[in-house]
């Protein structure tokens, strides 16, 4: 795959076709469409009577990260793997190597390298590296510059690594890769007041997905919603916040989990039909 700086300044994602190097397949989407019908996502043992949570997946879409519980005293890590893009996730594992049995691990956020993994466990920040893009992480340590005592959770970072975003109360912050690991996080700006969580972020930071209980004092309680903001370059403030109509439904819970390099698929978990939280995907079309 390939980045582009358009000459707008935005950098946009063109694939290049790994059977013919050198040759640029067209983009599969308008990253500016709105996304398709959301389905659950195939796979085997998948969806469970248990609580399945934010999906976080590698930049081929062939392996996923996600959290599995009751959500009341117990939430691990569960890793699956598939053949390519299209196909089913085989069963799911327990990732023994983030997980453990007496604390709560959420919001795993790989690296597009595959090789550092931020998480939140029990509202702190923590990081887990690996030498090479396949076997175990060591054990997660606590990132003393970004925890602070407080509800530090909702860790997403970047396909490059060079920022972490995440939420602390009602707030999102950011926290930049320095060549001495991360800075002092800094509250995103232009989301002030919409109690945001649970940031999905673009890969040139431009986009923004939150989740947001739903401002319209007529509709359910507990109706989170999708919500969406946009920013003309990195270091601009987020405006024009909207719910994204097409991955919220009335009345249910849809947290935001990952956004694809190139903008055209979205994963998330939803409670709609009356289940658990299971995990979907939607996607753009040309």
């Amino acid at each position: 795959m390939l980045f582009v700086l358009g000459a707008c300044g935005r950098m946009h994602f063109d694939p290049v076709d790994d059977a013919n190097p050198g040759v640029v397949r067209p983009p599969r989407c308008s990253p500016t469409a709105p996304f398709g019908t959301p389905s659950l996502i195939p796979g085997t043992q998948l969806h469970t009577n248990e609580f399945e949570f934010q999906p976080r997946l590698s930049p081929d879409e062939r392996t996923m990260y996600f959290v599995r519980g009751d959500d009341v005293t117990q939430i691990d890590v569960f890793v699956a793997t598939r053949a390519d893009a299209d196909a089913e996730f085989e069963p799911p594992v327990r990732a023994a190597d983030l997980s453990s049995d007496d604390e709560f691990e959420a919001y795993p956020a790989i690296t597009a390298d595959g090789r550092t993994m931020y998480l939140s466990i029990d509202d702190d920040v923590f990081v887990a590296t690996r030498p090479a893009a396949t076997g175990d992480f060591a054990r997660p340590t606590r990132v003393a510059s970004v925890s602070s005592g407080q509800t530090d959770s909702g860790t997403y970072v970047v396909p490059d690594g060079s920022a972490l975003y995440f939420s602390r109360g009602s707030s999102i912050f950011r926290a930049a890769h320095t060549a001495t690991g991360l800075a002092t996080p800094e509250r995103v700006p232009g989301l002030d007041g919409l109690d945001a969580l649970a940031p999905v972020v673009s890969a040139d930071q431009l986009t923004i997905y939150f989740l947001r209980n739903n401002p319209d004092p007529t509709l359910p309680d507990r109706d989170e919603d999708i919500w969406m903001a946009t920013r003309s370059s990195p270091t601009a403030a987020f405006a024009n916040a909207v719910r994204v109509d097409e991955l919220s439904t009335v009345g249910t819970f849809e947290e935001p989990g990952w956004i694809s390099d190139d903008s055209c698929a979205f994963y998330f978990s939803s409670n709609r039909g009356g289940r658990p939280h299971d995990l979907y995907v939607a996607r753009r079309t040309p």
